[in-house]
């Protein structure tokens, strides 16, 4: 039976007042605070055995290390919960990523042998006013040796990366750095390796031959191809995605789909002659959330790289604060073109179009994995087992945060399921299209061909209906655990100018976080994210 619902009434406020009561019994009864630096404690550990990691005798250890990075990301993963970071959803990608983070620049790679950071000349560490600091002490960084223990050559601009097999020339102002002798200069460039999400300034960067996103690694950028978005340019599309956000939000408002309330529950928008239990209604409803949460989730990534590149370019860059770290060129565009998908369906999608921000991880897992089944580079079966893998990683972390939103702590584990079981079935989809498409479009005029037209508009069709098939796979964990709850924007113009009966302006309530101090268990003193 559907829950009653009335839109911009106090059904919305009410829910949240729910879950933050139920937040509070539980966080004394049941759960941890999410608590800093307690819960980032694995990333310490890591960043601590990756600056000794060039010594074997510390590397005997890395199991160990391994080991004790895990268990602390799985105490954080059953006993921390916060409402503060969109409803639980941000504890399970900071419990997760840790372990995943440390298996793979602890087993998967060896950074301290492999991996090189693409630095400014002028600034040897990436960090001017560090750099400033560390060469009135120690002096200017030695020039490099031209040779390594990996056979690795780094000549001038110029460097050999074994990993990869053939020679990679930076930008001329620019230079590949090894992990360095000096402590203090090789504990920037751990830092760097460790907090870099993306990792695009990096020598192992993935990188895709068929894809239009990746044509050239950022040491391969010719001068003429580096363009500094402007600061009115930067200005303009952080706003579009603020804008867009702002509008999204307001229209989930009038669904209790994303208030928590269940699938069950009628859209306002719905009209009254309109039976919700028809299947025209189901469609309609279903086809309409699942283009909601896609512009949802597309606009706050997009904001979140926009904004990234603002604040790190024109402030952070601009003010000589963090260097050559900042620099927007070497970041590819965060989506690519749409029209990859036109040409190749489902794979391109995920392969091409949507965001790679998790990609050096997921190939690092595959790579690793095919080499121990003993496939060799390239095949087709190591490509197969790559593509697998990616997709078994990424469904377990997207179930790791489903697990923790704390709209779902009474059904965690079927929630985690449901959004793990969407990933999982997307390789299905991939065979299904690239074994479906050809016999469908086949067209026997003296012999078998494809009509090229014709198959684009069959592989929009196919994703479309694919996607909009498993999507609520992944959308009702979510939606049901009230992560839609949060407001991501301290000030809702769309709803302040009047076209929401929701006429708020600000949207942030109360302070985020506390320092607290505990006696009995003061490991969980610091900054409490509420």
């Amino acid at each position: 039976m559907s829950k009653p619902y009335t839109p911009f009434t106090p059904a919305y406020d009410e829910v949240r007042h729910s879950f933050q009561q139920s937040y509070e019994v539980s966080r004394l009864e049941t759960y941890n605070p999410y608590v800093l630096p307690y819960n980032t404690l694995g990333y310490t550990i890591l960043i601590v055995y990756l600056q000794f990691s060039y010594s074997s005798r510390v590397r005997r250890f890395k199991y160990l290390v391994l080991l004790t990075i895990c268990a602390l990301s799985t105490h954080m993963l059953l006993y921390s919960r916060t409402l503060g970071l969109a409803y639980g959803l941000g504890v399970g990608p900071n419990a997760i990523w840790a372990s995943v983070l440390a298996w793979t620049l602890i087993v998967f790679r060896e950074p301290w042998r492999d991996a090189r950071r693409l630095v400014g000349k002028k600034h040897d560490v990436g960090i001017p006013l560090l750099s400033w600091v560390l060469n009135r002490v120690n002096g200017p960084e030695p020039e490099p040796e031209p040779s390594h223990s990996n056979g690795t050559a780094l000549n001038g601009d110029t460097i050999t990366a074994s990993s990869k097999g053939k020679e990679v020339t930076a930008m001329p102002d620019f230079e590949w750095q090894a992990m360095p002798s000096d402590f203090f200069r090789r504990l920037v460039w751990v830092h760097d390796l460790v907090l870099s999400f993306r990792q695009p300034h990096w020598s192992w960067q993935p990188t895709d031959s068929n894809s239009t996103r990746r044509t050239s690694h950022p040491s391969q950028l010719q001068p003429k191809q580096r363009q500094h978005p402007t600061l009115t340019t930067s200005i303009i599309r952080v706003s579009t995605f603020y804008l867009a956000i702002d509008t999204l939000k307001t229209i989930m408002l009038t669904d209790p789909y994303f208030l928590s309330l269940g699938f069950a529950s009628t859209p306002s928008w719905l009209p009254t002659s309109s039976p919700h239990r028809s299947i025209k209604a189901y469609l309609l409803i279903r086809t309409a959330r699942s283009i909601l949460s896609y512009l949802g989730i597309f606009s706050a990534l997009n904001l979140q790289f926009e904004l990234t590149n603002l604040v790190s370019h024109h402030v952070l860059y601009l003010g000589t604060i963090i260097g050559d770290s900042s620099i927007p060129e070497v970041y590819e565009p965060l989506f690519g073109p749409f029209s990859a998908v036109l040409d190749d369906g489902l794979v391109a999608f995920w392969s091409r179009y949507w965001h790679g921000n998790l990609r050096f991880v997921f190939v690092s897992a595959g790579i690793w994995i095919a080499r121990q089944l003993g496939y060799k580079e390239g095949s087709r079966q190591a490509k197969i087992t790559i593509v697998i893998v990616a997709f078994l990683i990424s469904g377990y972390g997207h179930g790791v945060c489903a697990y923790t939103v704390w709209g779902n702590r009474e059904r965690a584990l079927m929630q985690a399921a449901k959004a793990f079981a969407f990933f999982a079935v997307q390789p299905v989809g991939i065979v299904l299209q690239v074994w479906l498409l050809p016999r469908v479009m086949a067209v026997k005029e003296g012999r078998t061909r494809t009509v090229p037209s014709g198959r684009k508009v069959a592989n929009v069709l196919f994703v479309m209906a694919w996607l909009w098939l498993t999507c609520p796979l992944l959308n009702d964990p979510f939606a049901d655990g009230g992560t839609w709850l949060l407001e991501p924007l301290p000030i809702s113009f769309v709803r302040g100018m009047g076209f929401s009966r929701d006429r708020r302006w600000w949207c942030w309530n109360g302070i985020p976080g506390r320092f607290v101090w505990d006696r009995e268990r003061w490991w969980l003193s610091g900054l409490q994210v509420l």
